[in-house]
């Protein structure tokens, strides 16, 4: 069993989001963990975005497992703060991981929209916003803050060892609309003993009224 379901499931990573009767955007939805999790826990609709191949496939076996066709509108593709495409290597001896960057050597072409194209194109509420990304967090909060700057909940682990930019950055940003706090530093420091908040971690986000 991948290592992100267990943290899924059994650490409850995302259980400080309140999603009873809401619509939930997940970027880097990976293999559908959290996806389902969401809907289990009551979630309305959640939007299933993930670029890897791989991982796209393991996700839609998951959603037909569950029987949550209409609960789970899955979508290949990264999102970033411009329209593009990316190359992402598929190697199947390793899991899949969802990575916001151009794989070296030879791969899938994978399309990049931006945030704010597919809540229009699927006239989403800006209720909830889960992101996992390795790093597209920091390209839509910096350079596409408005995308998200409406949505009452955001979670979303931040990977400054990929982008070799301070999480500070990101707070310094959010501060103005939202309320944020790093969660989960328990889950952190178990399942790593030399985890470093600097460099990879989980912040929540609601809305200030």
């Amino acid at each position: 069993m991948h290592r992100e379901i267990l943290a899924t499931f059994e650490d409850e990573e995302y259980k400080f989001i309140d999603v009873k009767n809401k619509h939930v955007i997940d970027i880097g939805a990976y293999v559908g963990d959290t996806s389902i999790y969401f809907i289990n826990r009551g979630a309305n609709t959640v939007y299933a975005i993930e670029p890897h191949p791989g991982a796209y496939e393991e996700l839609l076996e998951n959603i037909k497992l569950n029987e949550f066709y209409h609960k789970i509108i899955s979508l290949n593709m990264g999102i970033g703060a411009n329209e593009s495409y990316i190359t992402i290597n598929v190697d199947t001896k390793q899991a899949p991981v969802t990575l916001f960057r151009n794989s070296k050597g030879d791969g899938v072409r994978v399309k990049v929209d931006t945030l704010t194209s597919v809540i229009e194109k699927y006239n989403i509420p800006t209720e909830v916003l889960k992101m996992d990304c390795e790093g597209c967090e920091y390209d839509i909060i910096l350079e596409d803050y408005n995308s998200i700057s409406n949505f009452e909940q955001i979670a979303f682990e931040y990977h400054a060892y990929n982008t070799g930019i301070s999480v500070s950055k990101l707070l310094d940003v959010l501060k103005h609309d939202y309320t944020c706090e790093f969660v989960n530093e328990e889950i952190y420091r178990k399942n790593d003993p030399n985890w470093d908040i600097n460099k990879i971690g989980t912040i929540y986000c609601t809305k200030k009224k």
